[in-house]
């Protein structure tokens, strides 16, 4: 998400992965700071819900704005059988199930290939593995 931006599709990457045996439909933005969770997650899972110290006012490339405060705590995403843990804000957009930012990245130690729409993630013995995402998107 951006501020006073227009978007740039080559730093967009979306693809399909499974959250809480969901399939859940999310867009990999590396413009974005945070992460953030736009459908109902299933609460009965134990998730752990904190307000965030500092509201955040967040914009979409589209232009609609909106305030944010409500994080999900330690999400399971899992990406080729892999689990890979995600901080949520709760985000009233319904563009995507889930956008992942660079809080998420970071933390996993991502490399994006905008060109090639695809994503290397290290998993826990230190091996990768590479997703391809589905390609640019077509915003109006």
């Amino acid at each position: 998400m951006r501020a006073g931006k227009k978007p740039d599709l080559t730093d967009f990457i979306k693809g399909t992965f499974s959250l809480y045996d969901t399939v859940v439909y999310l867009l990999i933005d590396t413009d974005s700071t945070h992460s953030y969770i736009c459908i109902v997650p299933p609460v009965d899972r134990g998730i752990q819900t904190d307000g965030l110290e500092e509201d955040i006012l967040v914009t979409n490339p589209l232009g609609h704005s909106v305030m944010v405060m409500k994080v999900y705590k330690g999400c399971p995403l899992i990406i080729q059988g892999y689990e890979f843990l995600v901080d949520l804000i709760e985000l009233p957009f319904h563009e995507f199930d889930m956008i992942l930012g660079m809080s998420w990245l970071s933390r996993h130690q991502v490399m994006v290939d905008c060109q090639l729409k695809r994503i290397t993630l290290k998993i826990a013995d230190g091996d990768e593995i590479t997703v391809v995402g589905e390609g640019i998107l077509p915003y109006h």
